[in-house]
């Protein structure tokens, strides 16, 4: 069965009230999920719509622009037009610098001047503001030196420094914007001109674009509050193109996501070897040169994505041991278009990778598990059998339903049905001993010990320890 097959039966197995994905999905917080999975090197896509979207459909990529656009300044250094160790004082355009350095204190200017083009990609260059909100169709939208220094129309502060430059990780869409700006004086390009000619067009993107054109690109997402509220506005504007305006769909983000592994091994990609391998070295915070990545979980890289009013998105690509691995030519993205979309965006993901056998980040692990449907549950839980309560007095009382499946009888209430964790380990008969509750996305369930244990694990704080009566 194909993996987007599997992923299907696992949301209708959670949701028994549902017998259509499309239709639970959008209960659920989310009127369109577009998901694309790249399986050693193949790609598959389904978007499950009730707006009528589909996998051509755009999407905002969010702060996954931030990537792109770490690619795309990583080839600037390959072609010798720029260096990682070049400075604000250096490359950033005379009246954008002045507007940062008249708004600060005398004595903190040769800090902003030093800020690195490394500094300014790894989020380390200690600049605020790190997020922008984007303005609707009705705003007028300011230029660039009135977004810098924090005036009308702009609707956010002024670009200041906050931390010391290269110190600590500080998000910073300040920093990414003033990178946009740097890359259009090296190029002699606008910006979206320049992404179309060194990234967008080279990978064949034809579904990614930094502004919508109204007259060629009309399947693009609107924004939603939940599954079927949409908001008072189609989608924002962001003029922080390199921040946060992107708009993509997930099939054209893997492409960008196999290139960055082709340039790894050294296959043809984008990217030298060495350049690529640099961009992809954590620096700080999880974070390396405009991907998000952890030496404590190297085979997995990526970047996550939200942009106001409603847009939700997440991409993680694979490294394996070599060019060869399966792994390394593998990737997943999921892209929404509801402010209520987050925790589908995490669970879809989590559960390919479970499905697949892939690591999924650290940083991502509080998403709820998807539950396997009951029958794949195995005889291992038989071991926890009985009653059981927790600290508040509360009892737990495990036992057989029909067909001999696990269920959960809470204080004498009510049944809940447990199915095995997607993710969930195994005991030693091979069935399941991690359990979610059917239709309780914050809570699930650890067997432990043999059957001399239970912990009962919030989605949010501390794990609970049942003991048996």
């Amino acid at each position: 069965m194909a993996v987007l097959d599997q992923l299907e039966t696992l949301i209708l197995a959670n949701h028994p009230q549902h017998n259509n994905v499309v239709e639970c999905l959008a209960e659920l917080g989310a009127p369109s999920v577009s998901i694309a999975v790249l399986d050693n090197g193949q790609v598959s896509a389904r978007c499950y719509s009730v707006a009528g979207d589909d996998v051509e459909t755009a999407f905002q990529a969010c702060s996954i622009s931030k990537a792109a656009n770490a690619v795309a300044t990583m080839k600037l250094i390959d072609e010798g037009r720029l260096t990682l160790n070049g400075t604000l004082h250096e490359l950033l355009p005379r009246e954008y610098l002045d507007i940062i350095l008249d708004g600060a204190p005398p004595k903190q200017r040769p800090l902003i001047e030093s800020i690195t083009i490394k500094q300014l990609l790894s989020h380390t260059g200690g600049l605020a503001p790190d997020s922008f909100p984007g303005y609707s169709a009705s705003a007028t939208v300011p230029t660039m030196s009135e977004i810098i220094a924090g005036k009308k129309p702009a609707n956010t502060t002024r670009f200041r420094l906050v931390s010391l430059p290269g110190h600590i990780f500080e998000y910073s869409g300040a920093g990414s914007t003033l990178l946009q700006l740097i890359l259009e004086a090296v190029s002699g390009k606008e910006y979206r001109d320049l992404m179309q000619d060194l990234v967008l067009t080279p990978l064949q993107m034809t579904r990614s674009f930094y502004s919508p054109r109204k007259e060629k690109d009309k399947n693009i997402a609107r924004t939603y509050r939940t599954g079927s509220t949409e908001c008072d506005a189609n989608h924002h504007c962001f003029p922080e193109l390199a921040a946060a305006g992107l708009w993509t769909t997930p099939t054209d983000l893997l492409k960008l996501i196999r290139d960055v592994q082709r340039s790894i091994y050294g296959e043809g990609g984008m990217l030298k070897q060495a350049t690529a391998a640099e961009m992809l070295e954590e620096i700080d915070g999880g974070f390396s040169l405009g991907w998000q990545r952890r030496k404590s979980q190297p085979a997995v890289f990526g970047h996550s994505g939200s942009n106001e009013p409603g847009f939700r998105s997440l991409c993680m690509g694979f490294l394996g041991k070599d060019g060869n691995d399966a792994l390394s030519r593998s990737g997943i993205v999921v892209m929404t278009n509801a402010e209520t979309g987050d925790l589908l965006r995490a669970q879809c993901m989590q559960a390919i990778s479970a499905l697949k056998g892939w690591p999924f980040p650290e940083h991502e692990a509080r998403a709820q598990r998807l539950g396997r449907p009951a029958s794949e549950s195995g005889n291992d839980w038989k071991a926890w059998n009985g009653e059981w309560t927790s600290k508040n007095g509360r009892t737990f009382l495990i036992k057989e339903g029909t067909h001999g499946l696990p269920l959960l009888v809470y204080d004498g209430l009510g049944e809940v049905v447990l199915l095995p964790a997607v993710d969930g380990r195994r005991g030693e008969d091979g069935g399941f001993v991690d359990f979610v509750l059917q239709g309780l996305p914050l809570l699930s369930m650890a067997l432990e010990e043999g059957g001399g244990m239970i912990k009962l694990q919030r989605l949010r704080g501390e794990s609970e320890e049942l003991k048996r009566l």
